[in-house]
């Protein structure tokens, strides 16, 4: 003797009350629950300041992390490590490491950095 419709019958006679039961616990939790309905707060979005970098000036800003906008139309951004008459030697981020790379000064379009 299988007891398999029996247990149909328990399942499809008591899944109204256990449904009973759940709605009437949720109106109970939802009872002390206030809903604030407000609107969201807009968030601006700024643009990050640029500071612009006179090409004479380069020498003062050793150490720093700087962008430069070569006459190619390229940028290289780097920390300045150091500058001479014909060079600018910056340590940049390449291939998951760090290079250090001489930009010829006669190549720099324009200067920039990050306050």
């Amino acid at each position: 003797m299988t007891k398999t419709p029996f247990l149909w019958l328990v399942l499809i006679v008591g899944a109204p009350a256990f449904a009973l039961d759940d709605e009437a616990w949720i109106e109970r939790h939802m009872q002390g629950v206030r809903i604030i309905e407000a609107p969201a707060p807009l968030v601006q979005r700024v643009a990050p300041t640029v500071l612009a970098v006179p090409l004479n000036d380069l020498g003062k800003h050793i150490g720093q992390e700087v962008s430069f906008v070569l006459d190619t139309g390229r940028e290289r951004r780097g920390t300045i490590r150091a500058v001479s008459a014909s060079t600018v030697t910056i340590v940049t981020r390449l291939h998951g490491g760090r290079a250090e790379l001489d930009v010829p000064r006669a190549s720099i379009k324009s200067a920039s950095k990050r306050p």
